[in-house]
């Protein structure tokens, strides 16, 4: 009983450890998630039939791995705005992606400053919240607190690190 007990309880932790976006949360998933990234990006190739695209990493919003340049490739993508999904090639577009169970959801934006940009061609709720997220500096500020975790987790585990070998009898 006690190991079907921990068995379930392990699919259970397991199962809730992805992050599911549903229709309307996409821009609140992308600011409340520490993994979640948001970011200015360039296409540089779409293949339509497959739905994959290349985006070429340009500048940071909320990101934990970024690199500028960097080329990545999803395999899902959403292009967020009325009629067709058609690419400019080298245009740079707002890209936000939660993680490999959802899609990598795209804007086309009237520019890369985050406090006075504009979501063009998509008039629904969830640009408009996204818009104003970026535009009020609420993405800057979860950025900056997710850094400050980093550094206090960092600076934890050499402390924790540091003890273990004290503890050890190590070189300290």
């Amino acid at each position: 009983m006690r190991k079907l007990l921990t068995v379930i309880l392990g699919f259970v932790i397991l199962a809730s450890a992805s992050i599911d976006c549903f229709a309307g949360d996409v821009p609140e998933v992308l600011l409340n998630f520490d993994s979640s990234q948001v970011y200015f990006g360039k296409v540089k190739s779409v293949d339509y039939d497959n739905k994959r695209i290349t985006i070429a990493q340009y500048k940071n919003i909320k990101s934990g791995e970024f690199s500028e340049g960097k080329e990545i490739v999803y395999n899902k993508y959403v292009f967020c705005k009325s009629g067709s999904d058609v690419f400019s090639k080298d245009r740079m577009y707002l890209c936000g992606y939660s993680d490999e169970n959802n899609p990598l959801h795209i804007w086309k934006v009237s520019s890369i400053e985050p406090e006075s940009l504009s979501i063009l061609e998509s008039d629904n709720g969830m640009a408009r919240r996204l818009e104003e997220y970026l535009n009020t500096g609420k993405f800057a500020e979860k950025e900056k607190e997710r850094k400050e975790k980093c550094e206090k987790l960092f600076i934890s585990s050499i402390m924790l690190y540091i003890e273990t070998l004290k503890t050890l009898g190590g070189i300290f």
